[in-house]
């Protein structure tokens, strides 16, 4: 019980406390937003011969966090110093420059200490109250978990209170905290990224910087807040294959998939990485043949094959033995299976395999 009483008496003390200061401003604030104390002009004192002070940062309990360094006073010191020889008093102005990281309510609290030409010595308290909230992002941000090798994105991470484009800064690393990229400014280009195949299979982050700070921001729509950190992977299309064989076995008594050796499409397969983006575009990408190995049952059939590339697809020529073909009468046909495999640029090992019953 006696511990409630002198909790609730402390709380009480603080309360009062804190609604008997001389609050001469409020300013309203972001995370990391310079402001000055007073928001408008200056703190003005006349016919001076002495002149001191202290600023403080205090928290919402009226407890110091820090002093306020940075301030522009005029005349400066070491000139007020020597203007003030003789007696004679002079003007002085005062300005406080600062930022506070995060938010909440703080209180800057200025102790004046100066003697006048006339009369005697002054101290007085000054104090203004500093609301900091969230920074509001400008637009929405809508990167999505991946995305796909030579895609293109950007975006941009300003916010409305942030006003100095300079101060802004970005640095995107891999899952293991190594550096890719850093630039300066909002705008983040996304590009070089996802064309670079050594990310591909990666996760990527982004960190955006305020005056070389990370920060938390209110999000444009839902103003849900989250912090200037963004993670995505970077993924290959799907292999995408064209021709006019059958992939599948055939079974006894599946009729058969007949194909001409005098059709020049039947000894054509065409390769390629495609994947439809959310947005509803085509990513396209040339696969890079390597290893290329043709085989087929019978083994006369075809003779290994040829690669080349024509638009966007990857074409595998067959190379059908001409023997093989010339011992066919016109009417025979003959069951084939072939298997192609090869590999990519990606480090991708593809092999497939297709069936057809060939005819001359």
């Amino acid at each position: 019980m006696t511990k409630k009483f002198f909790l609730i008496l402390f709380l009480f003390l603080v309360a009062n406390s804190i609604a008997q200061v001389d609050v001469r401003d409020t300013i309203k604030v972001a995370a990391l937003q310079e402001f000055n104390v007073p928001s408008v002009g200056a703190i003005v004192l006349a016919n001076l011969t002495r002149f001191d002070f202290t600023a403080e940062i205090l928290d919402a309990n009226m407890s110091k966090v820090r002093d306020v360094a940075n301030y522009t006073q005029i005349p400066k010191k070491e000139e007020f110093a020597k203007r003030v020889t003789g007696g004679r008093g002079i003007t002085v102005s005062l300005v406080l420059h600062d930022l506070i990281e995060s938010p909440g309510t703080f209180y800057i609290k200025v102790t004046l200490s100066a003697q006048g030409e006339v009369g005697g010595a002054i101290r007085a308290d000054r104090y203004t109250m500093v609301i900091v909230d969230n920074p509001t992002m400008a637009a929405e941000i809508n990167l999505r978990p991946s995305y796909f090798f030579n895609e293109n994105e950007a975006f941009s991470f300003a916010t409305l209170e942030y006003s100095d484009p300079n101060e802004y800064s970005y640095l995107i690393t891999d899952a293991g905290g190594a550096a890719i990229e850093n630039g300066k400014g909002p705008i983040v280009k996304l590009e070089k990224i996802l064309k670079d195949i050594n990310n591909v299979g990666k996760k990527i982050t982004v960190k955006g910087f305020y005056e070389g700070k990370e920060f938390e921001y209110k999000d444009a729509v839902s103003k849900e807040i989250k912090r200037s950190s963004w993670d995505f992977s970077v993924e290959k299309p799907q292999m995408q294959k064209f021709h006019g064989w059958n992939t599948k076995e055939p079974k006894d008594g599946d009729a058969p998939w007949y194909i001409s050796v005098d059709n020049a499409f039947s000894k054509q397969f065409l390769f390629v990485y495609m994947s439809l983006t959310p947005a509803g575009s085509y990513v396209t990408v040339t696969p890079d043949v390597s290893g290329l190995r043709v085989t087929a049952e019978p083994e006369t059939f075809a003779s290994g094959g040829t690669n080349r590339k024509s638009g966007v697809f990857r074409y595998i020529d067959i190379n059908i033995n001409q023997d093989f073909v010339d011992g066919m009468q016109v009417g025979d046909e003959q069951a084939i299976k072939l298997t192609i495999q090869f590999r990519t640029q990606f480090g991708e090992q593809v092999k497939e395999t297709f069936y057809a019953t060939v005819i001359k």
